[in-house]
Parts: structure tokens; sequence; C-alpha cells
């Protein structure tokens, strides 16, 4: 008798397992708390553990070809997490694992952005007009989620080709890079640029009360546009080196 019911119990179990493995994502889908109106997901399919949106709406902004397997065992750590990928080559892609353990973290993370998309999405008002392009791409070793900013962060922000188009001339930048960490909750982003129209080192810091700072040095180069020379002056006296001084401060 006791042996019977054993193993019904342990073919109860493997059921619900099965099932659990199988558990389609669009019925997971229905009873997510998404917010009304502001969240929509479109041609879901596969399962809890592995599947697929076409496409993810969020207020304005979508995302395509959303794909995550979940990591199963990583549910037993309370800490779920899952392998990401998501976009298409031509526009806004990204792959990475992310996951939460009370707090957002990832690694392994990918962004391949579009400089044109995002300049059209930057929170504060340029002074003049200004069009960018070139391919934006973020590679972050790992994160994690602090107060406000961050804990933890290693991490490279890359722009390929880069080129601005001002009233003032056109710049080529060639591949500025910026390296980002986090020091005691400040997001700390330190940017080396170098073409033989300019060149810009300097550091940006994000203090947790959302006041920002950036400090750095600006070199003219032989192929800067004229009228930009014109307005050199008005940074400061260059040092002996020929650079001029950049100091920006405020709140976001």
């Amino acid at each position: 008798m006791k042996r019977n019911i054993l193993i019904a119990i342990l073919f109860l179990v493997a059921y619900l397992g099965f099932l659990l493995v199988q558990l389609p994502a669009s019925l997971v889908v229905r009873y997510l708390p998404l917010p009304a109106n502001m969240v929509r997901l479109e041609g879901v399919s596969g399962t809890l553990w592995s599947g697929q949106v076409a496409r993810l709406q969020y207020a304005s902004e979508s995302l395509t070809q959303v794909r995550w397997d979940l990591n199963g065992w990583s549910l037993l750590r309370l800490a779920p997490e899952a392998s990401v990928r998501f976009g298409e080559r031509s526009g806004l892609n990204g792959l990475g694992v992310v996951g939460w353990n009370g707090a957002a973290f990832g690694r392994d993370i990918t962004l391949n952005v579009p400089a044109p998309w995002l300049l059209e999405r930057v929170p504060m008002g340029l002074p003049f007009p200004l069009q960018a392009a070139g391919q934006l791409q973020l590679k972050v070793d790992q994160f994690a989620q602090g107060n406000p900013w961050c804990d933890n962060l290693y991490g490279n922000l890359y722009w390929y080709g880069a080129e601005a188009d001002t009233p003032a001339g056109k710049l080529t930048l060639g591949d500025p890079e910026v390296k980002l960490t986090c020091l005691d909750s400040k997001l700390v982003a330190e940017l080396k640029q170098g073409s033989e129209a300019v060149q810009v080192q300097g550091k940006l810091e994000l203090q947790s009360n959302r006041q920002y700072l950036f400090q750095g040095t600006l070199k003219p180069g032989p192929e800067l546009p004229d009228q930009m020379k014109q307005g050199l002056p008005f940074l400061g006296q260059p040092d002996g080196q020929g650079r001029f001084p950049l100091r920006y401060q405020g709140r976001i």
C-alpha cells in the first residue's frame, strides 16, 4: 500500500513538473500585472522557460524579436536570471544575462544603438540643431542596481564611425570611448576621444542626488571647422599643450 502511494506521488510530481516545463508563455502573459495602456506584447510563443515575443511595446517605444531562456536553477537560489536577446541587426539590438536578487543585475550585456535613434531620445533639449551618425555599442561586463544608480558597474561605451553635423560645421570624431564604473554609488564615466578635428578627455560623475559634474579638456586639431575655432576663447585659456578647459555641472 505504501509503495503504491509513493509511486502515485512520484508520478504526480513528475506530471506536474512536465506541465510546468511545458507551460505556455502566452498563458503566463495573460496573468502578468502589466501597466494598462503602457505595455503590449504581440506574438508571444514558446514556453515560460524558453520563449519569444515578436513585438514588445512600451509607451511609444518598441522592441522586436525578444527571446529569453530562463535559468531554472537560478530559481532555487531565489535569484532568477535569464539570457535575453532582442532586436534586428539594422536597428536597436542587444543580448545579455539579466536577473533579480532584490535588485536588478546583469552581466555580459551588449547593446547596439544607431546614433540618430539615440539622439532623438536625449532627455535634455540641445541648444542648437545637431545630427549624428555612427553606431553606439554598450558592453557591460557586470552590473548591480543601487540607490539610485548602481552598486557595481564595469563597462564601456563605444561610438564607431562617430560624426556630428552642427550649424558651425561637420565634425569627424574618430571612435570615442567611455569607460563606465560605479564608485560609492556614483556613476562615473571617463571619456577619451581623438581625431584630426578635436581631442576631448574628461570625467563625468553623476551623484545620488542627481547632480552631475563633467571636467575635462578639449584640444583643437587642424581639421576643426574655422567657425568652431572662433568660439574656443569662450572656454578659457589653453594650457601649455593647447588644451582648453571644460567644466559643466547641473542636475538631471
